[in-house]
């Protein structure tokens, strides 16, 4: 499940039964699922403005009215040109729309009035036994259903004159591909970084890497170093996560549909209006049906790798955009004229780290460091140590660079100088090459400080 199909599950839930709800109901019908809880829910939609709080009872507001308003609208006059001349394809489409996880109920009425008949004496009944009969199209968790993977193939074979931003609008919760892009495997402690880092970032929280370390402190080791993890995942000093970073942690391509939803959003608007220079984000919103948080999000993300507004609006103490300035530069519009996908630049990320760029060991430098490096401990079985520093202080310290080959180049050569240059100060070094097997051992030390 997402938290954004939970968002609108709860916002209908509000505007059609014409009554508030307490935190309580939405905390207890959270349980039993593990991806989200009902305090994100609550804090997400207090931060979009959808709802009002008093005491523990959430009143949905016109802000968020208007967003299921908006949504239903657009949906049902997508439905209503298809559904009486062919229903399948009407309640694939949907779903394909939608982009996202679907409860039963929240279906929209016309698909349940509209289900083929099947005996069934109640409009969701004659509904569940049409996703039953189009499984192979639609995956379910618990009466949520998404289009998968047949599904969309089917659906854009039906389409063949999808526009772009349709054609991106791949189920992103399913474990889709993101195409050839190399995917790091995250270790656990990698994995529990990332997690703890993506909370405080999709809430646009402003935070320091001490405050993730006082969170995880008691989960993962202290040798734990946020410069030795893969630098398409995240910054070096840990604080903030990249696009590749998220797909890593969620297992799909989510966020990357997301992204090119928003700029090709962004995109319409300025080929409509050349002149147009500051967007609020609220209009993003309206253009894509992504709610703001969401938005503000894929920006952050995304101008990591490409110059997509000059200036920005922030919300008082926190990262959460409010609007962006896309004036006044020739390469920002030429940006936004030529975008074809985040893929593209990500591509140029991926290659320059496996070794099509000059910066960053490729995938075969990095197995060959690995035999050099298991070589020269091999040969250091052989040498004779001082009490001061063991074998096993020395295997601990090559060991280390092995998990560090996310650094650049020089900066990893750098590394091992200094870790040669420590032991030459303790003498280690002089002792190593007074023994009968230096002359074996230097050229290996040669070879992984080329």
């Amino acid at each position: 499940m997402t938290l954004n199909a939970f968002i609108i599950h709860f916002l209908k839930y509000m505007a059609t039964r014409k009554y508030d709800i307490s935190t309580g109901d939405i905390k207890s019908q959270m349980l039993g699922y593990k991806d989200v809880s009902g305090t994100e829910v609550i804090e997400r939609l207090k931060s979009e403005g959808y709802v009002s709080i008093e005491g523990n009872r959430l009143q949905i507001s016109d802000s968020g009215k208007n967003y299921i308003e908006d949504l239903e609208q657009r949906e049902l006059e997508f439905i209503h040109n298809l559904v009486f001349d062919d229903y399948d394809l009407a309640l694939i489409g949907f779903l394909y729309n939608r982009n996202d996880f679907v409860r039963l109920e929240d279906f929209p009425e016309i698909l349940k009035t509209m289900a083929p008949q099947h005996g069934k004496a109640i409009n969701d009944g004659n509904l569940l036994q049409s996703l039953y009969r189009l499984k192979p199209y639609i995956d379910d968790q618990y009466q949520w259903y998404i289009i998968n993977d047949t599904g969309k193939a089917f659906y854009k074979r039906r389409n063949p004159n999808l526009s772009p931003t349709q054609q991106t609008n791949s189920a992103p919760h399913s474990n889709s591909t993101t195409g050839d892009l190399d995917i790091p495997v995250l270790k656990e402690s990698e994995r529990l970084w990332l997690s703890e880092l993506y909370k405080f970032t999709v809430k646009g929280e402003r935070f320091t890497y001490r405050q993730l370390w006082a969170k995880l402190n008691s989960q993962i080791p202290t040798t734990f170093k946020t410069a030795a993890v893969d630098d398409r995942l995240m910054s070096s000093d840990g604080a903030t996560i990249r696009i590749l970073g998220v797909v890593a942690l969620e297992g799909n391509n989510r966020i990357i549909d997301q992204i090119n939803i928003v700029i090709n959003a962004i995109r319409k608007m300025i080929l409509n209006n050349g002149e147009v220079r500051n967007i609020p984000i609220d209009e993003i919103a309206l253009a894509t049906g992504l709610p703001k948080l969401d938005i503000s999000l894929c920006l952050e993300l995304a101008r990591y790798y490409i110059n997509l507004f000059n200036e920005s609006s922030y919300k008082e103490n926190s990262t959460i955009l409010l609007s962006i300035d896309v004036g006044g530069s020739e390469s920002i519009f030429y940006t936004y004229l030529h975008f074809e996908g985040i893929q593209y630049y990500l591509q140029k990320k991926t290659e320059a780290v496996n070794g099509n760029g000059h910066d960053y060991f490729s995938k075969s430098e990095r197995e060959s460091l690995n035999e050099k490096l298991d070589l020269l401990m091999e040969m250091m079985k052989k040498v004779t140590l001082s009490q001061e520093f063991t074998y096993d202080d020395m295997m601990q310290e090559f060991s280390e660079l092995k998990d560090l080959y996310g650094l650049k180049k020089k900066d990893w050569r750098r590394l091992l100088a200094a870790k040669i240059a420590d032991m030459t100060a303790g003498g280690v070094v002089s002792s190593i090459m007074s023994e009968p097997i230096a002359d074996g051992i230097k050229p290996v030390l040669n070879k992984l400080l080329e």
